[in-house]
């Protein structure tokens, strides 16, 4: 293409030699475009390219643009928060990055229309550019440049700046920016994730053009990890393909964010999707089974001390003597224990936070054993122990399964507000918690974690993925622990960050 001269004709149209018309406009406004008047021009614009495309496609093709901008699912999800991602996403997405495809146009008509009678299937932002950017300013269509140019990407928020804007990474490309927007600004956090496309008018100016509506926890970084891997690795293949001369077109001409739009947008909605309709919790106990609350009930033919004595070393070996003295003993009118409570309690490993769990509560009344435990596991367990140590004498009458005020979590006695307030002012509980959070972290750093790809955070340190996955978990943790009052015990438990990034090398 050759190189329009200052004396030549403007392309735009104008009659106007180029010195006189766009390119004294580019020098003199478009350089000097910020941010408050690019979003001027975006709201001018928007209306009368969707007016044009409306026109020359035809209503059916809003239709059209938005199964495929939600990666054609069965339904359209219709609740506010996809109204207002039509609004903030789509609207820009089909304005300047959709283009219409033949193919589906003449499956919609259904033979209407001959295919040489249909319009041109282009990007309606470039059709309406050049079918009427003569009568645009030279920073209008500049604009439409600059917003075809742009496509959607995963940002993560490296910093943010308070009533100006935010620093991003597109984690895509690695590129980073520096974005103009106040309200973003006051709703962001460092690691959160936004699904955008970034408009950079020049050096100094850049904002947000299209944001998804629903922002991504830091957690998600792995999934678009995985994306990425993905992404290089067809670039990798297409770079072969280059070298040995099968490719037209040469890598540098290759725009990644587009070529893969349709894999970056089914990654969103899936993860989006994941945000607004959770799926339901379950709960587990400390041995990772799914939480049951279940009551057994036996019957014995032997003595409640005799079955005292033979269940007691399930309180982690101890001694009937030990257990009873704790058990809240019950005595009969002849001094023959009547009544005893006492947990089914197990000794830990040695790395383990917790040196002991309770697996179950065990209850004599008479001649009726009471048994709670919380997973199908524990039942069966504890029933084989029973078997072992009561034998014949003893013989289960009923399982049920306990209701609780939430379902999946085990009825417990809850505590008065001032009770609970007392025991966490007590200076013992507070120094076994700061004891046990200690542990925790200090295990934390070996121990092997989901969100670093099974790896252990000292092993992930080691390679730059897996330290852009601890950078997700202590953006995570940093935001969680904003939730979390500032004083009481349970501050112990916020993630010591500076120290778990010297640990680890990081700092």
């Amino acid at each position: 293409m050759s190189r329009i001269g200052r004396n030549d004709p403007c392309p735009c149209g104008s009659g106007l030699k180029h010195k006189k018309c766009c390119l004294k406009e580019q020098r003199a406004n478009v350089l000097s475009l910020d941010a408050s008047r690019l979003r001027k021009i975006e709201e001018r614009l928007a209306g009368q390219i969707l007016d044009y495309m409306k026109a020359l496609y035809g209503e059916q093709s809003v239709w059209m643009a938005q199964y495929e901008y939600f990666c054609w699912p069965d339904d359209i999800p219709v609740h506010d928060e996809i109204h207002h991602e039509m609004v903030q996403a789509f609207t820009p997405w089909i304005i300047y990055n959709w283009k219409p495809e033949l193919e589906e146009f003449l499956h919609e008509l259904d033979g209407e229309l001959d295919e040489e009678d249909l319009p041109p299937m282009e990007n309606p932002a470039q059709g309406f550019l050049r079918d009427k950017g003569s009568r645009l300013r030279a920073e209008e269509r500049r604009f439409i440049e600059l917003s075809c140019a742009a496509q959607f990407s995963f940002h993560k928020v490296l910093d943010v700046r308070p009533e100006q804007g935010m620093d991003i990474e597109d984690m895509i490309t690695g590129e980073r920016t520096f974005v103009q927007d106040i309200s973003a600004s006051r709703m962001a956090f460092d690691g959160m994730i936004m699904f955008a496309r970034v408009l950079k008018a020049s050096e100094d100016v850049a904002i947000l053009a299209g944001t998804g509506m629903t922002a991504l926890p830091p957690v998600f970084t792995d999934e678009i990890i995985d994306l990425r891997n993905h992404i290089r690795k067809g670039m990798e293949a297409l770079k072969r393909e280059s070298e040995a001369g099968r490719l037209k077109v040469t890598l540098s001409e290759i725009d990644v964010r587009h070529d893969y739009d349709l894999e970056i947008r089914a990654c969103y909605h899936r993860l989006a999707e994941r945000i607004r309709n959770p799926a339901p919790l379950i709960m587990q106990n400390t041995d990772g089974e799914d939480i049951v609350p279940l009551q057994l009930v036996y019957e014995f033919s032997c003595s409640p001390q005799e079955a005292f004595d033979k269940l007691a070393t399930l309180c982690n070996g101890e001694s009937a003597e030990r257990v009873l003295h704790s058990a809240n003993p019950g005595f009969d009118s002849s001094g023959e224990l009547e009544t005893a409570e006492f947990p089914w309690l197990v000794k830990r490993s040695a790395n383990s936070m917790l040196e002991n769990t309770v697996n179950g509560r065990l209850s004599i009344n008479g001649q009726t054993l009471t048994i709670e435990v919380n997973s199908q596991e524990r039942s069966e367990a504890v029933q084989r122990k029973i078997k072992r140590r009561l034998g014949r004498s003893a013989s289960l009458r009923y399982i049920e399964e306990l209701q609780s005020a939430h379902p999946g979590v085990p009825a417990q006695p809850e505590l008065s507000d001032a009770e609970q307030q007392e025991l966490m002012n007590s200076p013992e509980i507070r120094q076994q918690i700061e004891a046990m959070s200690q542990r925790h972290w200090q295990q934390w750093l070996d121990e092997s974690l989901p969100a670093l790809h099974g790896q252990a955070p000292r092993e992930a340190a080691r390679t730059p993925e897996g330290r852009e996955l601890l950078e997700a978990l202590f953006d995570e943790y940093a935001y969680r622990d904003e939730q979390l009052s500032q004083e009481g015990p349970m501050a112990s438990f916020k993630a010591p960050i500076g120290t778990l990034r010297k640990e680890l090398g990081m700092a």
